[in-house]
């Protein structure tokens, strides 16, 4: 089983969630209230890892050996250069002994992402809890108890061919911040969440 909550997993950019605030549904699991939206995914398809598009770092008229070339030309014009200055010549870092699987004048990035079935923010606002040593406190026992649980949610999910983007929500200060009390509460957050989808 996944614990892992890499930031891949994490809810983020402006439009993705101004999006789910005004068309997700909504539950509540007092303190916590849940903004989720569902949208179906083919995960047959998503089995392996997205590639990100290969970046060109030379022009399309230069390869890349002959752009090592040009950096290790020395000055035709001897008095350029004093006869006492020995020169390093830099290596080619695209000959077959170093990069040996990469095409010429293309570098692909070795960043490469998958298709996360879960998406999740947390949000516990200031009004609540003016201090932000309390704020980041409860976010970090908040992620702790969801990472824990994520793969019940996780399971259902591709069982049924979806994935789900959510904000988690603190909507009162009148509760004790601790793990003890959290992670029930976090249960009964993934417990809704799963009933709603699998009626």
């Amino acid at each position: 089983m996944d614990f892992s909550f890499p930031k891949s997993k994490h809810l983020c950019g402006k439009n993705v969630i101004d999006n789910l605030f005004v068309n997700g549904d909504k539950l509540l699991a007092y303190p916590l209230r849940v903004v989720y939206s569902l949208s179906p995914i083919d995960y047959s398809l998503s089995s392996t890892e997205l590639s990100v598009p290969t970046t060109d770092i030379f022009p399309s008229e230069i390869d890349a050996n002959t752009a090592a070339s040009e950096c290790a030309k020395v000055p035709s014009d001897s008095t350029q250069v004093p006869q006492n200055t020995s020169l390093v010549i830099p290596k080619n870092p695209f000959t077959s002994e170093n990069q040996s699987s990469i095409p010429t004048g293309v570098v692909h990035s070795s960043i490469s992402s998958t298709v996360e079935p879960v998406r999740v923010m947390f949000v516990v606002p200031k009004r609540f809890y003016k201090h932000a040593v309390d704020r980041n406190r409860y976010k970090r026992l908040l992620r702790e108890a969801y990472r824990l649980q994520q793969n019940s949610l996780i399971d259902v999910l591709k069982k049924n061919n979806l994935r789900i983007d959510m904000a988690i929500i603190v909507i009162n200060n009148d509760f004790n911040l601790s793990y003890a009390n959290i992670f029930p509460k976090m249960t009964k957050v993934i417990n809704k969440i799963i009933e709603n989808i699998n009626h």
